[in-house]
């Protein structure tokens, strides 16, 4: 018994190590607008928002038709309840079984229960098994996340255009695309 519990140890903290990256990043682009305040000589005072407007949990008509469209009423519980467990600067979520029966009641998450709803999750590509000891799995964030994901996906970012939101006029537009190197370099501006 020891040494299977030994080799049950040493594979799960082997997939735990294989696991370092979150899987759902590949193919993953957050589509921003810079935002630019003003410029000045060679300088560009800008920053980033996210295009998509997000409550945690992103809103389009995809997302919604998926999830009341294929999710049982469990999954969609489960999903909520991430919302609430989910720490702001990881890209990961807890979902101890213990703490969910304390917020929803025995009789509504059995063990069985549990164990389907996040097999469902993970059949459906919205969980992915992190950490099986700490119950940590990877969250997608094509579908929610809990802060923005230009801060947590940085590499994953697609601007999709230029905002003026300061002192910026259209000899300043000129002005940016003659920077070399410059930071906006897009074709698309919205206008203010």
């Amino acid at each position: 018994m020891y040494i299977l519990l030994q080799i049950y140890k040493i594979s799960t903290f082997m997939a735990a190590i294989e696991k370092k990256i979150n899987p759902f990043t590949s193919g993953l682009y957050v589509q921003y607008v810079e935002m630019v305040r003003s410029v000045k000589a060679d300088t560009v005072d800008s920053y980033e928002v996210e295009q998509a407007r997000y409550s945690r949990l992103y809103i389009s008509r995809e997302i919604r038709e998926f999830i009341f469209d294929n999710l049982t009423m469990y999954a969609r519980d489960m999903i909520l309840m991430m919302q609430y467990a989910v720490n702001p600067n990881y890209q990961y979520v807890i979902l101890n079984y213990e703490k969910i029966c304390k917020v929803y009641g025995k009789e509504k998450y059995g063990r069985r229960r549990y164990d389907d709803t996040i097999r469902e999750l993970q059949r459906y590509s919205i969980l992915d098994l992190r950490d099986k000891a700490d119950n940590s799995y990877w969250y997608n964030p094509n579908l929610f996340s809990p802060s923005s994901r230009l801060t947590l996906f940085p590499d994953c970012k697609v601007r999709v255009g230029i905002k003026m939101v300061g002192d910026v006029n259209k000899e300043d537009i000129k002005k940016i695309k003659a920077i070399p190197n410059s930071k906006v370099n897009s074709k698309l501006i919205l206008e203010p």
